[in-house]
């Protein structure tokens, strides 16, 4: 066709040139092959645009045929990657169902354990522990934590006995086991509550006016005896504490249900990693669905636009519903 166009365009321009040429020489003796002549050229030019035209028309379709090519290759790949990823979804959907089953059989066997008559025992008196040392935290010594610390820090500079260190150091980290182990009325506290009084008294602990007046407030009340009751709770509780775990079948029980604990720990934090690879995949799967759509919706314009055709709506249907899965 090109070689067609070229030839008509040639043969137009040569008889363009001629005409012009001799055409004043024969108007007078050949007017009407001249007019005849005329037309004959605009008939040539008119079947060169005609034939123009048709290329450019032709070379638009192999454009838009090579685009939807293109397009639907790109729709397979799009489909192939979704099945990819809801391959994938499946596959972790069936190893969280597995978690789960272990998950469930770990915690009926720690179920069965704290129903042992031993074992609420044991577990009333953790709570009872635990609510002592709540009271004593936060009601009792709330207000001297900070300046105990300090107090601790300029201790260690050589400024108070080694024995009061040593006391303070054993209540900084077990503050209810000390009071607990403490000989009646906790003489050992006392005397590191009398020495902080003094560094407070004297400056050394570097506390504004308010809080010092409100530090030593709450020292004279444990020096008064403001923890007594506290302290035979705590020797009762840590009593039958250790009454309760010279029994065999709670220590066993016990070390049983700490380690079903660990492993029940261990498959919850393997679930939670594989629901958080589901969610990616799931954004994954949604953002190549807007992809195949995009891809579709184009294949449909250009069938539409450049053939005249629509996309069979069954056949659109299928391809979307294969993206659904």
């Amino acid at each position: 066709m090109s070689k067609l166009d070229s030839s008509l365009a040639k043969l137009c321009d040569r008889v363009k040139t001629n005409y012009n040429e001799s055409g004043r020489l024969i108007v007078g003796i050949y007017g009407s092959e001249n007019s005849s002549l005329k037309m004959e050229i605009e008939s040539l030019q008119q079947v060169k645009n005609q034939v123009s035209i048709f290329q450019s028309r032709n070379r638009e379709t192999m454009k838009s045929q090579a685009l939807i090519e293109e397009l639907v290759t790109s729709l397979a790949e799009h489909l192939d990657s979704i099945d990819g990823l809801k391959a994938s979804r499946t596959q972790i959907e069936k190893e969280i169902r597995e978690l789960n089953l272990g998950i469930g059989s770990i915690e009926s066997v720690i179920s069965e354990i704290e129903a042992d008559p031993e074992v609420i025992s044991l577990d009333t008196n953790q709570r009872e522990l635990k609510n002592l040392r709540r009271e004593l935290l936060d009601q009792k010594i709330s207000r001297l934590r900070g300046p105990l610390s300090r107090f601790l820090s300029v201790s260690k500079e050589g400024l108070n006995a080694p024995e009061a260190v040593e006391t303070l150091s054993k209540y900084m980290r077990a503050p209810l086991t000390s009071l607990a182990r403490e000989s009646d009325g906790y003489p050992g506290l006392k005397e590191v509550l009398l020495a902080l009084q003094k560094a407070i008294e004297t400056g050394q602990v570097g506390l504004d006016r308010k809080k010092a007046l409100k530090t030593l407030e709450r020292i004279r009340q444990i020096l008064g005896g403001s923890l007594l009751s506290l302290q035979k709770d705590a020797r009762r509780t840590f009593e039958t504490r250790k009454e309760l775990l010279r029994s065999q079948t709670v220590r066993q029980l016990q070390s049983r249900r700490a380690h079903l604990k660990l492993e029940h720990d261990s498959l919850v934090d393997s679930r939670k990693l594989l629901e958080a690879r589901t969610s990616r995949l799931s954004e994954e799967t949604s953002s190549k669905r807007g992809q195949l759509e995009g891809c579709l919706g184009r294949i449909e314009k250009l069938v539409n636009n450049d053939f005249g055709k629509n996309l069979p709506s069954d056949l659109r249907d299928r391809i979307l519903l294969l993206g659904r899965g």
